[in-house]
């Protein structure tokens, strides 16, 4: 062919940056609608553990669970059918956020991979990455317990015990992440964004004591599924 007919290197190049800031944005609409989806299911999950986990806790609790015995008894006491229908929820939650986490993770990927980043390199230097990667393995900690008792039909009261206490301190967070994924509808709640993180930060140091507490005290002795306590503990490092 004749000389000069062809694209020229530096055009192949801006052609392929070009390529690579287009894909870049199209992943970055993706991700933020999948953060959408993955917080409205946490929010709506979180609603139903701490007004559906707490009711079921209080309505249960009569004279004779203060005592000793009565408490042993109301702790390790069969699943009910509404815990266990409470329990399912929350699993398919935490299935369903797994599958969008691994989908983010991907996004993070290959956008590291195509910027020359190795997988290792990644992973120690991406917050986003190590974000998604604890939220994964908090979720497996948290399905271990939940699918254990649901099949084995015992230990609901104290999971959902622990659960009620470590979902407590979520909703000031969620409405902060909310009102920064849905700005035009929650701007009243930006404004009060520095309050609510105080409080998220507050509750969260608050229910983790409560739950180290709740983890030697309760669990340690009265559980009867091994999957139990390790599901607890791990939940709690991770957290």
């Amino acid at each position: 062919g004749r000389r000069g007919s062809g694209p020229t290197s530096r055009q192949m190049q801006q052609h392929r940056r070009q390529q690579q800031q287009h894909q870049q944005q199209s992943d970055y609409v993706r991700d933020t609608w999948l953060s959408k989806i993955s917080t409205v299911f946490s929010m709506v999950n979180t609603l139903i553990v701490v007004v559906g986990g707490g009711t079921l806790l209080f309505s249960d609790i009569t004279v004779a669970t203060w005592n000793p015995e009565g408490l042993i008894d109301f702790l390790q006491r069969p699943n009910t059918d509404l815990q266990s229908a409470l329990f399912l929820s929350s699993t398919l939650y935490y299935c369903v956020d797994i599958i969008i986490l691994f989908l983010m993770l991907y996004r993070h990927g290959r956008t590291g991979l195509s910027r020359g980043k190795r997988i290792f390199e990644m992973i120690s230097t991406s917050w986003p990455i190590k974000r998604d990667l604890g939220f994964i393995l908090h979720h497996a900690f948290c399905l271990l317990g939940l699918c254990s008792s649901m099949i084995h039909r015992s230990d609901a009261t104290l999971i959902l015990l622990g659960f009620t206490i470590g979902e407590v301190s979520n909703p000031p967070r969620i409405l902060v992440t909310l009102s920064g994924l849905f700005p035009r509808y929650l701007d009243s709640i930006r404004r009060h964004t520095k309050y609510l993180t105080n409080t998220h930060l507050l509750l969260f140091i608050a229910t983790r004591v409560l739950l180290a507490k709740y983890l030697s005290s309760l669990v340690s002795r009265y559980a009867k599924l091994y999957t139990t306590i390790i599901s607890a503990l791990g939940i709690l490092m991770i957290s």
